[in-house]
Formats: C-alpha cells, sequence, structure tokens
C-alpha cells in the first residue's frame, strides 16, 4: 500500500474530518442517539449528497468505485465521531452486492439508494460474516419462491425499508433477494443496541417477495457475498481505529485538564504509564490495518489472513484503550456527559459485529492453510 494520499483520498480525509467536527460534536451525538434507532435524516442526505454512499459500488453501476483505501479513510473519520448512521450496512454490504451482482431490480433500489432515497440493511442467513445471526432458507413455490427461518441482531433491521437478504437455496448456494420490510409474514422485533443504534430479531415464515426479487444466486452471489465481507470488516476496522484514536485523543486532554490535589492528574507517572500503552496500541492498530490495506490484491486467502489478523490486533487494542479511557476518566467515563463513554460503548457493538477475536484467530488458520496449499501448488 502507498502510504502517499492522492489529492482525492485527502479530500476525503478532509471533507469527513470536517463532517464529524461539525455534525458530531457530544451535544449533537447525543441528539442522534435520541432519534429514532440513532438515524439521522439529515446526515443521511449528506452522505449522498457528497457521494459517499457510492463509494463502494463500481462505476459501471452508477458509484464512485472507490478503493479498499477510499473506504477506509473516510470510515476512520466517521469512527472518531462515532457516527451512528448504518453506513456499512447499507452503503458497503449492500452497495457492494447490488453493484456486483446487478439485476434490474438491482438496479433500480441502487438508484435510489445511491441518491439516499432509501435504506438496505443485510440480512445474513448463510453465514457470509455480514453481522447478524441465523440461517434462512430459500425454496421453491408456485408463485416462484418463499424464504423461511430467523436471523437475530441484524443492524438497521428495525426500520430499513428494503432488506437484501442472503439465503441457502435447495442446492445449498447462496441466493441474495430483495424484500420489502412491510411483507406478509415477515415478523420483525425491534430494539436498541448499547450504542443506541437500531437493531432487529426478523422471522420469515414463508414469506414471498416475487420473482422479480431474485438478485443473484449460486456462485455469482457467493463470490458477491465474500467481497461484501471483506469490504464490511475492512470498513468495521477502520471505524474501530479511529473511535480508538479518538479516546486516545480524549484521554490526552483529560489528562492535562483535570486537576487533583492542586496539580493536572497528567503529573501522576502510573497515569502517564497509561496513557504511554495506549498510544502503543493505537500505533499497533493503525499499522495492522495498513498490512491488511497492503494485502488485499494478494487473492482471497491472503486477504482473509491479513483482515483477520487485523481484526485480532484492532479487536485488543479497542478493549485496551477504550477501558484505559474509561479508567483515566474515572465514574465520569460512562455518564452521557463525556464523550468516551459513547466512544466504549460503540466500540463493543463493532466487536460483536466483527466477531470475537477466538474467532478471527479460526479465520487465520484457515487462511494460513489455505495460502499454504497454494504456495505448494
Amino acid at each position: 500500500m502507498d502510504l502517499i494520499l492522492t489529492d482525492e483520498q485527502r479530500l476525503i480525509r478532509d471533507t469527513a474530518a470536517r463532517f464529524v467536527a461539525d455534525r458530531y460534536g457530544l451535544d449533537r451525538l447525543r441528539a442522534v442517539e435520541a432519534m429514532a434507532d440513532g438515524f439521522c435524516p439529515e446526515h443521511w442526505a449528506i452522505y449522498a449528497e457528497l457521494g459517499w454512499l457510492g463509494l463502494a459500488v463500481p462505476e459501471v453501476a452508477g458509484g464512485l468505485g472507490g478503493r479498499p483505501e477510499d473506504l477506509a479513510l473516510l470510515l476512520i473519520e466517521l469512527g472518531r465521531a462515532p457516527a451512528l448512521e448504518p453506513f456499512v450496512g447499507s452503503a458497503v454490504i449492500c452497495g457492494s452486492l447490488l453493484g456486483l451482482a446487478g439485476s434490474d431490480r438491482g438496479a433500480e433500489v441502487l438508484s435510489e439508494a445511491l441518491s439516499g432515497k432509501t435504506r438496505i440493511a443485510p440480512v445474513d442467513g448463510v453465514g457470509a460474516g455480514l453481522g447478524g445471526t441465523g440461517r434462512l432458507r430459500l425454496r421453491r413455490s408456485r408463485g416462484g419462491f418463499c424464504i423461511d427461518g430467523a436471523c437475530r441482531i441484524v443492524p438497521d433491521g428495525a426500520s430499513a425499508p428494503i432488506l437484501l437478504v442472503a439465503a441457502e437455496d435447495d442446492n445449498g448456494q447462496p441466493a441474495l433477494v430483495f424484500v420489502e420490510a412491510g411483507q406478509p409474514r415477515l415478523g420483525r422485533r425491534a430494539y436498541r443496541l448499547l450504542d443506541a443504534t437500531g437493531a432487529a430479531d426478523l422471522t420469515f415464515d414463508a414469506v414471498e417477495p416475487g420473482t422479480a426479487a431474485l438478485l443473484a444466486e449460486g456462485p455469482v452471489a457467493a463470490r458477491a457475498l465474500r467481497q461484501a465481507a471483506a469490504l464490511a470488516t475492512l470498513a468495521r476496522l477502520s471505524e474501530s481505529l479511529g473511535s480508538i484514536e479518538a479516546i486516545l485523543a480524549l484521554s490526552a486532554e483529560y489528562l492535562r485538564n483535570r486537576e487533583q490535589f492542586g496539580r493536572p492528574i497528567g503529573k501522576f507517572q502510573a497515569l502517564q504509564h497509561m496513557a504511554a500503552s495506549m498510544f502503543v496500541e493505537a500505533q499497533e492498530a493503525r499499522s495492522a490495518l495498513y498490512h491488511a490495506l497492503a494485502h488485499w490484491e494478494d487473492g482471497e486467502a491472503r486477504r482473509s489472513q491479513a483482515l483477520a489478523t487485523a481484526a485480532v490486533v484492532i479487536l485488543d487494542a479497542a478493549r485496551t484503550v477504550s477501558r484505559a479511557g474509561i479508567q483515566i476518566h474515572g465514574g465520569y467515563g460512562l455518564t452521557e456527559e463525556f464523550a468516551v463513554g459513547h466512544h466504549y460503548r460503540r466500540q463493543l457493538v463493532l466487536e460483536k459485529l466483527l466477531g470475537e477475536p477466538e474467532v478471527q484467530l479460526e479465520r487465520i488458520s484457515r487462511g494460513a492453510a489455505a495460502t499454504e496449499g497454494t504456495d505448494h501448488g
């Protein structure tokens, strides 16, 4: 990876940094958290105006055709907020799936999504690593096909107008299907996650979306899902890194300004050591993300292994830095009046979406085995 940014990449980074500074101060963050599902329509319209909703969509499909580095730069800045809009689900996962799979209905939905007129929530019923858990089956029927099964903890599944469902067909292959949120026999139990974003548990009882709703199936769908899962992991790791660096900055400011016994608490050696450890963790996290980006074009096995390695490092850094940030702030850190607590809760949600470190270590092992087989072949 070339660490020298292009003019376009600097524009993405600087524009996102201004957006966070202007739109995501602590008071504004708390106001967004109070909105339905932590979603701000005004912010989403800005995302569309700036072209961010098309960053993960190929140019041939009407998007910007951004590189993984572009996506990482954007999400690092949004992570500093932390921004709560369902960008990864709708713009990254569904945007890339729509751009790669292709269909008349897909093109229509993609156009609406890129303009910000609608949102799409991905529903992972095949274990593709998109977030959420469950199994869904696509069965052929007289009217075309129907979907059965359930998925839990689907981000933005509570209020997204359109669901992009990954289900397993009769041949054991993945299929991508659009489902309108108001479909009969579709059950949605809505709730808030720890970071105030919306989610839902979904149940499909012979839901019939119609034949025109089939986006892709078989190898085409499988390939699109793997690409989308990789981009989602990269985006969430980048967001986590941005949050880690924001916690570090907030903690450093607190150490400078908070006084105890007549002097700044940053003068105490134990807290200096803690801050130094946080800094090292943040640097290691950024290096791990760069390592993953450097191996992006080296084939699926090496890319998956590099992403899993980055996830282990960044998740560990997120735990260490966010907990230390809370400790430095003391009891204040977990209150609504301090931004570090909002970051702490967001990091806990990101960890669940990315998968526990044990899951990532298993992916590293599988990637190493696949790479070794390729090298020897």
